[in-house]
């Protein structure tokens, strides 16, 4: 381990709950945790594991470890001085880089990713960048720019004496819309919200008028649907006694306006949008409603099953990332997802290989890494996180919350490169 590396000892009064947030856990299968019928029941997630949340490394040692240590009361972050130079590199691999990105662009600074790793001092272990890398020209604008942002949001910066002649396109932020429905509310939308705020993503929010008005081009670029029910998007009118009765509790009596979801016409306009070059960014559950409505040849694998059959409620499983793909940019290759009996995906079309790029799938064995999942069968193999091509635009599908309660910093970069 390297010098500044944090050790947390389990000898103090709080080892439970060091072990229960770092340490791989698994959600006990006994008489107490299933129903009579045998199917399984469980309040909220199956793990806590935030390391595993966050993409953070964690490693249990079992034997009595020795060093020169001394008490951390707080996490320092020491960033070295920013200088003056030809240009500078942010690392994809962390989230506050695009923080950074963004505050620059705010401020009309240029910034480019690079198409392919790079590697920019042979004599440096940590000077290699993997594809997606950040890259600002240095220009008098940017210097300043780049030396303020760096040292206000603590994020490390690397300085080249000389430009790069490498693959390269220039990161734009597109044109964010967000859907927010009255019906109930959407804590899933709220958490969206405070991530994209937190690290400096403009958006605006879309209500149900303004699908129903049409012409969604021209207010937005991107289309955000935070996890939610198809009947939940369209609205009561489309909700069948089935779903009503599948809901633990009654919705409270709401005046019509409050009531309305987008329904076929905003539905309609969405498919519209999406067709003349937008692009529909659902997220878990809402995938399902994005696979119907965009007339997708994907089939969700886990729809209709029992919870005897499928169950992983708030589990994390392993996923093959392409992060050579530019919306798998920062990701390693080995990652970590949040499975909140999440969507998984199968392409049902036989003829149009190209329209279809996956972007995260699960391995062919062993993908519980903590909680409890049941039916990993159905898994194996198989996109978790899809882009398909539509006419003109496309439809990012997450298997997975890649923002779960702004907790799953591993995956946030996936939902940010959507939006560049």
């Amino acid at each position: 381990f390297p010098a500044g590396s944090y050790v947390v000892f389990c000898d103090q009064p709080k080892m439970g709950v060091i072990k229960n947030l770092l340490g791989r856990t698994f959600y006990p299968d006994s008489y107490w945790t299933r129903n009579p019928d045998g199917s399984p029941i469980m309040y909220d997630t199956a793990t806590d594991t935030i390391g595993e949340f966050m993409g953070v490394d964690v490693v249990p040692i079992d034997s009595k470890f020795q060093g020169p240590f001394e008490l951390a009361p707080r996490v320092r972050v020491s960033v070295p001085e920013v200088k003056e130079a030809a240009a500078y590199i942010l690392d994809p691999r962390f989230n506050d880089s695009f923080a950074v990105a963004n505050k620059l662009l705010d401020e009309g600074v240029k910034v480019w990713r690079l198409k392919d790793p790079v590697e920019v001092s042979k004599a440096c272990p940590f000077c290699s960048y993997p594809a997606g890398a950040l890259y600002i020209e240095g220009t008098p604008q940017a210097v300043q720019a780049v030396k303020r942002v760096c040292k206000e949001l603590s994020v490390p910066v690397r300085t080249l004496e000389s430009t790069l002649d490498v693959p390269k396109h220039e990161m734009r932020r597109l044109r964010v819309g967000m859907y927010q429905r009255y019906w109930g509310g959407n804590m899933d939308e709220g958490w969206t919200r405070l991530v994209l705020e937190k690290f400096g993503f403009p958006y605006v929010t879309l209500m149900d008028a303004d699908f129903k008005e049409g012409n969604l081009s021209e207010k937005v670029d991107v289309i955000i649907l935070p996890a939610d029910r198809a009947m939940m998007i369209l609205g009561p009118d489309h909700a069948s006694e089935r779903d009503m009765r599948g809901r633990r509790r009654p919705l409270p009596p709401m005046p019509p306006e409050y009531r309305s979801g987008i329904g076929k016409e905003g539905a309609k306009s969405l498919k519209e949008f999406v067709k003349n070059g937008g692009r529909l960014v659902a997220l878990d559950t809402s995938s399902d409603f994005a696979i119907d409505t965009c007339e997708l040849k994907v089939r969700n694998v886990v729809a209709n099953t029992t919870w005897k059959e499928f169950y992983c409620h708030g589990s994390t499983l392993r996923v093959k990332v392409n992060n050579r793909s530019p919306l798998g940019y920062g990701m390693p290759e080995n990652a970590l997802v949040l499975n909140m009996g999440s969507p998984t995906f199968e392409i049902a079309d036989m003829f149009q290989a190209d329209c279809y790029e996956v972007v995260a799938e699960y391995p062919a064995k062993d993908l519980l890494q903590s909680g409890w999942l049941i039916g990993e069968d159905r898994l194996v193999n198989k996109p978790c996180m899809l882009r398909v091509k539509v006419d003109e635009g496309d439809v990012i599908l997450f298997g997975f919350r890649p923002q779960f309660r702004a907790q799953t910093h591993g995956t946030f970069k996936l939902l940010f490169n959507c939006l560049v």
